[in-house]
């Protein structure tokens, strides 16, 4: 029987070796891609992890950690002199940052990090191979939120990043909170500024009609002494006060006798003096409201005397100023 047809084992047991390595180093660089990748599946409430490190391997032990507790999101680079754009980028919920790297070292970057007002209040955790405490000092003066040594231990890494994590989310609801308050003063703002406008030219349109006048008059004038005021340069929020109060000028001619006010012709001397009386009883209304009937209205528990005294009172006086 010949032999030549019967496979060389040696060629066979480094072909086996071969593919071996070949599975193996796939099945290696599928793992880290999947470490560094949003899982499709993350849980809403994971925290988005990013790690700084010169040491690919330190990175990928953290990720497998993490991701052993669902917490899925996770991003890092091993290039420090780009870190900060990559930062930048991820806008990560915890930043794990080592501080030993070539090039860029951590306590450098932390500085950036804390000079950008996007990421200032992102928590840091510092990754540190060797205990200097004056550096530590250095970290924790720059905000950083706590340490980890190398070699990670996934004891401490889980709690710590939950942590860190626990104090992020309480930042952003409170930040929710007062962008949703300030939205909503917003609102309510307008919504006084605009009923007193409204108010203000009824009043002031109250005395135009009985006057036979159109009740675009208190608009007109209104207007006017806006323009007037700025040419004059008179700080915003005078000229605001006289444009609102404007339109009340004539608001005394509602205690005129319609006789006297309607009259047709020339007014008599005494029918004279009492239309010019209009400017008095305006003064009148004016002050009574401002500092009379309305302490009452400051002393109110419901209605509250910041806001008579803010968005009522100043517009009164300006219109009791405006009267000889």
């Amino acid at each position: 029987m010949s032999l030549r047809t019967t496979p060389d084992i040696s060629n066979s047991v480094a072909m086996i070796d071969r593919w071996q390595s070949l599975i193996a180093r796939v099945e290696n660089e599928r793992t880290i891609a999947e470490t560094q990748a949003v899982a499709p599946a993350a849980r809403s409430d994971s925290p988005k992890i990013v790690v700084i490190d010169d040491e690919p391997q330190n990175a990928r032990e953290i990720a497998q950690h993490l991701t052993s507790v669902g917490i899925t999101q996770f991003a890092w680079t091993s290039e420090p002199t780009s870190a900060l754009e990559f930062i930048q980028a991820e806008r990560p919920d915890v930043l794990l940052l080592d501080l030993q790297m070539p090039g860029q070292d951590g306590i450098s970057l932390l500085q950036q990090i804390r000079a950008d007002e996007r990421l200032s209040h992102v928590p840091t955790i510092v990754l540190t191979s060797r205990k200097d405490r004056q550096l530590e000092h250095q970290a924790l003066e720059l905000g950083a939120l706590d340490f980890l040594r190398k070699p990670v231990d996934p004891i401490e890494l889980i709690p710590r990043v939950r942590n860190a994590w626990s104090v992020k989310s309480y930042q952003d609801r409170l930040e929710r909170q007062a962008n949703d308050l300030d939205r909503l003063v917003r609102e309510r703002t307008a919504e006084l500024a605009l009923s007193r406008l409204e108010l203000i030219h009824c009043l002031g349109r109250a005395a135009e009609y009985r006057d036979n006048e159109t009740g675009r008059h208190v608009v007109r004038v209104g207007r006017y002494v806006g323009v007037l005021a700025r040419e004059l340069n008179l700080d915003p929020r005078v000229v605001e006060l006289m444009e609102l109060a404007a339109p009340l000028h004539d608001v005394g001619k509602i205690g005129i006798p319609d006789a006297i006010l309607r009259k047709p012709g020339s007014l008599a001397v005494d029918e004279f003096r009492i239309m010019q009386s209009h400017c008095d009883l305006g003064l009148r209304i004016f002050n009574d409201a401002s500092e009379g009937s309305l302490n009452d209205l400051v002393e109110h528990p419901q209605l509250g005397g910041s806001f008579i005294s803010e968005y009522v009172s100043p517009v009164l006086r300006m219109a009791s100023r405006a009267l000889p």
